[in-house]
């Protein structure tokens, strides 16, 4: 038989019983969703869910406190580096004013010195 260029019949090649029931059950599965089935809890399993409850808020509680430790200790670790940098650069500019001090305290010394040296050399020329 010749195909050529004609639509395929769709009764020509029609779907099995068996695989059209497959078909059926996926659509079925897809639009109707399967409902969780509800049961009770037995004393066994209620205890260990509020056990295992309860150790949770406990770890979670201890992590808060160890959370907030951190952030107290942190606070204090940036206090204490912000006073030693406050106290580098006092101390810096301190020890450069001491030694603009030093510096304009020789350079008198040292002016003094040359007059006395060219108040003496003008005393011996005359």
């Amino acid at each position: 038989r010749r195909m050529g260029n004609s639509p395929l019949k769709p009764e020509t090649y029609a779907l099995s019983d068996h695989h059209h029931e497959q078909d059926e059950k996926k659509r079925r599965m897809k639009i109707e969703p399967q409902k969780p089935v509800k049961r009770r809890l037995d004393e066994a399993e209620t205890a260990r869910t509020r056990r295992l409850f309860g150790a949770l808020v406990s770890h979670l509680g201890s992590a808060q406190k160890n959370l907030e430790r951190d952030k107290t200790r942190r606070e204090t670790q940036l206090q204490a580096e912000s006073n030693v940098q406050e106290r580098i650069q006092r101390e810096s500019a301190q020890a450069l004013k001491k030694s603009r001090q030093d510096w304009f305290q020789k350079h008198h010394e040292e002016m003094n010195e040359r007059d006395r040296i060219l108040t003496r050399l003008s005393k011996v020329e005359a």
